[in-house]
This record gives structure tokens, sequence and C-alpha cells, in this order.
């Protein structure tokens, strides 16, 4: 636990984004931890700096392509995160909520095949 501490420490402390992407990734390593598990972590502990990775979000962000478990990736899609919060004005997990929303929505859409009503 002491190790996860000091990880997550070291992320929210870095200004260098090689060397979050090098913490992310040792923090990975640690068993029963994945990209997903990390970015859930980070988004408890610094909400206004780390948005969690979320395979609903990651489709409205980019397209539909498959979820990348990458620490550099998913630090990309933060920053993408980071900027569009600040665009629309909304904190990161308002920004999530609304990307997870529509994303649900046009799911429930195809499924149902639903008009533009």
């Amino acid at each position: 636990m002491q190790r996860v501490s000091k990880i997550i420490r070291n992320i929210g402390e870095s200004r260098d984004e090689t060397e979050k992407e090098n913490q992310i990734r040792e923090l990975c390593k640690i068993r029963g931890i994945d990209l997903p598990i990390a970015s859930a972590i980070l988004a408890a502990c610094y909400p206004e700096e780390f948005m969690i990775i979320d395979r609903r979000v990651w489709n409205e962000v980019y397209h539909r392509k498959y979820l990348t478990r990458s620490p550099k990736i998913y630090l990309s899609y933060n920053l993408h995160c980071l900027k569009m919060a600040k665009k629309k004005k909304l904190r990161l997990r308002d920004l999530d909520k609304a990307y997870w929303g529509k994303n649900y929505y046009s799911e429930l859409k195809a499924m149902f095949k639903l008009s533009n009503a």
C-alpha cells in the first residue's frame, strides 16, 4: 500500500509527462491494477487533473476505436479531456458524465432504432 501511495503522490506532483507516464507504468505493474483502475485511483486523488478511462467515454473521444491500454495514450486522452472541460467550462467529472451519457444514448438509439425525436 505504501508503494501505491508513493507512486500516486509522484504522479500528482510531477509536471513532466514522461515521468507521469513512467509512474503510471509502475503503478500498472502492481498486481490487480491495470490502466482503468489506475485512472480511477488518480481521478479519485486528483479529480481536477485526471479523468477515468472508460470504454464509453473513449468511444466518444476517439469515435469508437478500441480502448488502448497504454500510459502514453491515457495521458493524451486525459489532456484532451482537460482541454475539453476547460473549453466547455465543466469539471472533469461532469465532462465524464456528459460523454458517458451521450455514448449510452447513442447505443440505445442504435439498439432500438429510435428516431431523432
